[in-house]
């Protein structure tokens, strides 16, 4: 590789040094000069319209031609002569019309066209449009009622509660209808900060604070207005019922709030709970709160203050004295499922409760009870022992 570019580099060298050997060189020197003057005119022109214009023109003496100064803009000669209204000396295709005053303008002083119609228009009769800086013309222009200011078609609004005329400067969208609102008709909400028109305005019945209505809920049980602040929708996804801090109740465990018609109260305190969250009393079926429960220890489920006496509940009260069901169907379902055996050391009893069903099964001489629980669908729960001497 070093090889080939060491020979391409002497190849270059060699026609280099070929050509420098056969160059053509020659030498030129001044003979002789002649000078010779041309008679040329040289004058200004003076165009008088409203304004004073003037251009350079030079006339050869000579053969009768003239030169005249080249545009203003493009540089070249002028053939057909256009007076811009600026007094710039221009060709005429680098003039245009003003389509709304019908002066002429050069490149110097360019037209704008009209945002709306496209109109190619001078200085004069174009403005700026104060929201978004497009020229309009004086037919497609609005004037702001607040600032004066020019306004083109695409930035004019109209407020919807005092049909002024505005700028989108001046002019916001109210969160609730979407309408156009000017800043003297728009309110803002205290809750969210928005602008909104006065015929979308509400308050709150607790706090007094002005607000929009999509900030505002009726309650369902008084019908007032209520800010989202002091109202709150029932958690329980069926239902949604708007309530404000008045009407509601909340849960004691959970906190959530709760419309009245899912409320359920504690048995024993009166206090408001939820649907999940009441604890059902196996002995007697009410609902209660978990500070009024208590938790047998012999069949470990909750009951209430009433159904438990100090040593177990009132079921297990009743299944110690052998007050159950000797024969029943869920004692022979539990039997087949192999939940209790088919010994015969022990004599079952079986008593429903409200949210368990409950098995004693006793032996024939002394020893421990079993105590077997299952569920409603008679699942298996728990199954302990206890001593007699656990029922006091």
């Amino acid at each position: 590789r070093k090889e080939i570019t060491r020979l391409e580099e002497e190849f270059r060298l060699k026609l280099r040094e070929e050509i420098d050997n056969h160059r053509l060189q020659v030498e030129i020197r001044l003979v002789s000069y002649a000078v010779g003057l041309v008679p040329t005119l040289r004058t200004k022109v003076f165009l008088d319209t409203q304004r004073r214009s003037q251009f350079s023109l030079h006339l050869n003496l000579y053969d009768g031609s003239a030169i005249v100064s080249p545009c203003a803009v493009c540089g070249r000669p002028l053939r057909r002569i256009a007076l811009c209204s600026e007094h710039h000396v221009v060709c005429g295709e680098c003039s245009a019309p003003c389509q709304g005053c019908g002066r002429i303008f050069c490149g110097h002083c360019p037209l704008r066209p009209c945002h709306a119609c496209d109109r190619m228009l001078c200085g004069a009769c174009a403005a700026l449009c104060a929201a978004c800086g497009e020229a309009v013309c004086t037919e497609h222009r609005w004037q702001c009622r607040l600032c004066e200011a020019p306004v083109c078609p695409d930035c004019h609004r109209t407020c919807i509660s005092c049909e002024g005329e505005v700028c989108a400067i001046h002019a916001g969208a109210c969160r609730v209808c979407g309408g156009a609102v000017c800043r003297e008709c728009a309110e803002t909400c205290a809750l969210c900060s928005e602008c909104f028109c006065p015929a979308d305005a509400g308050a709150c019945r607790i706090c007094g604070r002005i607000l929009c209505r999509a900030c505002t809920r009726p309650c369902r049980v008084c019908g007032e207005e209520v800010c989202l602040d002091h109202g709150a929708t029932c958690h329980l996804p069926p239902c949604e019922h708007f309530l404000c801090e008045h009407d509601q109740a909340r849960c004691m465990v959970c906190d959530e709030p709760l419309c009245p018609e899912h409320v359920v109260h504690c048995r024993e305190c009166r206090s408001a709970l939820c649907p999940v969250h009441p604890i059902e009393c196996n002995a007697c079926g009410h609902p209660f709160c978990p500070d009024d429960t208590v938790r047998c220890p012999i069949c470990g489920e909750e009951v209430c203050a009433g159904c438990h006496d100090g040593k177990c509940c009132r079921v297990c009260r009743a299944l110690a004295g052998r007050e159950g069901k000797r024969r029943s169907r869920p004692l022979q379902e539990v039997r087949k499922r192999g939940l209790i055996g088919n010994s015969s050391d022990l004599v079952w009893f079986h008593h429903a409760g409200h949210t368990r069903e409950i098995f004693f099964g006793f032996p024939h001489q002394r020893g421990s009870i079993e105590v077997l629980v299952t569920d409603k669908d008679l699942r298996f729960i728990r199954h302990v022992r206890r001593s007699r001497t656990d029922f006091g």
